[in-house]
């Protein structure tokens, strides 16, 4: 949640500074400020998501689209297919 929360605090930071440098038309005639407003947001929320734990299901549903694209693969590694042995 901390990354949420700073994402939203420099958001709002560079919104006061853009405020106090352009004036108040930077906060509606000028559309790339609000593009970094929201970009610096998004980032929080995507630091946020990438250090969440996968959850089991998403796994599992990994572990299916893998099956489904290499269906040779089985409980031996690619190496072990490479030499031959198995364990």
């Amino acid at each position: 949640m901390f990354p949420i929360i700073l994402g939203f605090v420099v958001a709002l930071a560079f919104q006061a500074v853009a405020y106090a440098t352009y004036g108040s038309a930077a906060l509606t005639d000028y559309a790339w400020v609000s593009m970094v407003a929201w970009g610096l947001f998004g980032a929080g929320v995507i630091v946020y998501a990438v250090r969440q734990p996968v959850p089991v299901w998403l796994r599992g549903l990994g572990d299916r689209l893998r099956t489904l694209v290499h269906p040779q693969s089985g409980p031996c590694s690619s190496l072990d297919a490479l030499t031959g042995s198995r364990r």
